[in-house]
């Protein structure tokens, strides 16, 4: 009797160790399917890259240097000093009320730079920063810093830019976000009156921590190409690690302009719409 007793205790006590094991595997494989890391990576990333064509845009505008303030869609753009000295403070001026751009996104508050030279001089340094500024009703915040390194071996121009401290403000929570890039201008150079002809190839890595607090780190393995003409990043490919999980592998597409992304996990494909 008591040899009995004792192995159903042990069955007992196997079968428990076995479900929890169960449940704990299951659950791993659940996390590790989630897209959180990587649809929150590209929201910043987008959001960021957004903020680049607005500096991009008013830095090539010759009239802003000389009249010292222009108007772009939905915001007034004002230089400060004008002339030859510099620094200089340029504030995008999106209002205090939600306003549709061409493009179809929502701005409002500012973004201020503060250059310390012509935007295509080598050497030239542009320091970003935020009042109260939202794309699309998300917050965006931090310091951005754009600077030109002149040209690299194959004569394109090109800059190191960094985000420090910043991140996004969703209604699900906020996304930190950091990175250090070197964006290359790969088309449009000679074109000085049209500036959606203008694109650009994007490499380098970052870090950031998802809505529910998890970090993750990212390396881009295929350079991305933004473009003014599109308001997402069409190609290239980016790999996200949370921590704890598998990498995600990021795929912004072949060229085309649309908002669809898909996310590779332990060979399972999602699809993920941009922001």
């Amino acid at each position: 009797m008591k040899n009995r007793f004792f192995n159903l205790t042990t069955l007992s006590i196997l079968f428990v160790i076995t479900l929890a094991f169960n449940n704990i595997s299951c659950n791993k494989d659940e996390s590790d399917k989630d897209q959180l890391a990587a649809q929150n990576n590209s929201d910043a990333e987008n959001a960021f890259s957004d903020v680049f064509k607005q500096i991009d845009i008013v830095s090539k505008d010759t009239t802003l240097g000389v009249l010292g303030t222009i108007n772009i869609s939905c915001a007034t753009v004002t230089m400060s000093p004008i002339g030859l000295t510099y620094p200089k403070t340029i504030t995008i001026d999106y209002g205090t009320t939600n306003c549709e751009g061409t493009d179809g996104r929502f701005r409002r508050g500012k973004i201020i730079a503060v250059t310390t030279g012509k935007y295509r001089d080598s050497l030239t340094s542009i320091t970003v920063t935020f009042d109260n500024y939202f794309l699309n009703d998300n917050k965006v915040f931090g310091t951005k810093t754009i600077t030109n390194k002149g040209r690299n071996t194959l004569g394109n121009m090109f800059w190191t830019i960094k985000v420090e401290n910043a991140g996004v403000i969703t209604e699900k929570g906020t996304i930190a976000w950091n990175s250090v890039r070197t964006r290359e201008w790969i088309a449009g150079e000679n074109t000085l009156n049209n500036y959606f002809d203008d694109g650009y190839s994007i490499t380098g890595n970052g870090s950031g921590v998802t809505t529910d607090g998890n970090s993750f780190v990212i390396t881009i393995t295929k350079a991305l190409k933004a473009s003014l003409s599109c308001m997402w990043l069409t190609c290239g490919t980016v790999e996200i690690t949370p921590q704890g999980l598998s990498t995600r592998i990021i795929d912004f597409g072949n060229g085309t302009c649309d908002r669809e992304a898909t996310v590779l996990i332990n060979d399972e494909t999602y699809n993920i719409v941009l922001k």
